[in-house]
């Protein structure tokens, strides 16, 4: 079974978005996209986790995410300087990854360090940047070289093409 790992769900340094801003919500509800949601009921938490999920896949650079994630901690009344001192919660951690690799039942192949959808990407660096430091950390956690790599969504965009061929990848889907 073959599986792409993008650096950030093993790495414990990032959580997903919107789950991790409606945990440390200080408020009962919010308004995004002119529907409120009620923070006190599970469906609409859900609803505002999948809006916001929706959202961070439709913005063009890191700068935008960082800009969109400001607005949310405003809106939740959650302090910004609360988001990077809120214990990290890997998905994996390399342990497990290197458990599952050496069963022989899984491979992995790369993704992306922060699982942008390319395609959105204005800039050819920072899908460079995403592509090739992937590849760089996941070759150096598995030691062992990076040679497939799986465009976030299947959107390959504009510079996503390129920067999997200059990051060196044998094949991509």
């Amino acid at each position: 079974m073959m599986s792409s790992l993008a650096k950030w769900p093993v790495c414990g340094n990032a959580f997903w978005w919107a789950d991790r801003l409606i945990r440390l919500a200080q408020t009962s509800q919010v308004s995004l996209d002119g529907q409120t949601y009620s923070l006190d009921h599970l469906e609409e938490r859900k609803a505002l986790a999948e809006v916001i999920a929706d959202r961070m896949t439709t913005l063009t650079s890191s700068v935008d995410q960082d800009q969109f994630i400001a607005s949310l901690c405003e809106a939740l009344h959650v302090p910004v300087a609360a988001l990077p001192e809120e214990a990290p919660i890997p998905l994996l951690t390399w342990a497990q990854v290197q458990e599952m690799q050496e069963s022989g039942l899984v491979s992995f192949g790369a993704h992306t360090r922060h699982h942008p959808d390319l395609a959105q990407l204005v800039s050819p660096i920072e899908a460079q940047s995403e592509v090739g430091a992937c590849r760089a950390i996941l070759e150096q956690q598995l030691r062992h070289p990076m040679e497939i790599f799986a465009y976030p969504y299947g959107h390959v965009g504009d510079y996503g093409l390129s920067a999997a061929k200059q990051a060196g990848y044998t094949w991509a889907v």
